[in-house]
C-alpha cells in the first residue's frame, strides 16, 4: 500500500493546491469582513496538510497493509447509504437543514450498527446543531428552513 498511499497523497496535494489557486477567482466581500474564498481556502489548506502527512507516513514506512476487495455486502451498504443521502437531500427543502441533518445522521448511525438510541439521538442532534450554528452564525451561510412549520 506504500505506492497507493504515495499516489493518493500526491493527488490530494495536487487537488488542494488547485482548489486554493482557483478560489482566487471568487470575488466579493460579506459584511463579516471576509469573502467567499475564505472557507474553501481553509479546506484546501487542511486537505493539503492531510495529503502531505499521508506522503510523509508512506515514506517513513507507516502505512497499513491490508487487502481491499469489493464485495456484494459492501456494495449493498454503499447503495443503502447513497439512497438515504439522496432521500434526505430531496426532503431537505421541506424539513429544513437542521431537522433533515438530525434525521440523516440518526438513520446512517442506525444502519451502520451503532447501538443505543440515546447515543445516536444525542450525537445526531449535537452534530447537526453544531454544524447549523457554525454555518448560520459564523460563516453566515443561508440554509434551507423548515417550510411545513410555517403552516402551523
Amino acid at each position: 500500500m506504500k505506492k497507493a498511499d504515495l499516489f493518493v497523497g500526491l493527488l490530494i496535494l495536487f487537488l488542494s493546491t488547485m482548489m486554493f489557486v482557483l478560489t482566487q477567482r471568487f470575488v466579493g466581500q460579506a459584511y463579516t469582513g471576509y469573502g467567499p474564498d475564505r472557507f474553501p481556502r481553509f479546506l484546501a489548506l487542511v486537505w493539503g496538510i492531510l495529503g502531505l502527512s499521508l506522503i510523509v507516513n508512506a515514506l517513513r514506512g507507516r502505512f497499513i497493509e491490508e487487502e481491499m476487495r469489493i464485495t456484494a455486502y459492501g456494495l449493498k451498504r454503499i447503495g443503502v447509504v447513497l439512497a438515504i443521502t439522496i432521500a434526505v437531500l430531496i426532503s431537505m427543502q421541506w424539513l429544513g437543514f437542521l431537522l433533515a441533518s438530525v434525521v440523516y445522521i440518526f438513520l446512517i448511525m442506525s444502519y451502520l450498527g451503532e447501538r443505543g438510541w440515546l447515543g445516536r439521538s444525542a450525537a445526531s442532534l449535537g452534530i447537526s446543531l453544531g454544524v447549523y450554528l457554525i454555518f448560520r452564525y459564523v460563516m453566515v451561510v443561508p440554509l434551507p428552513e423548515c417550510c411545513f412549520l410555517s403552516f402551523i
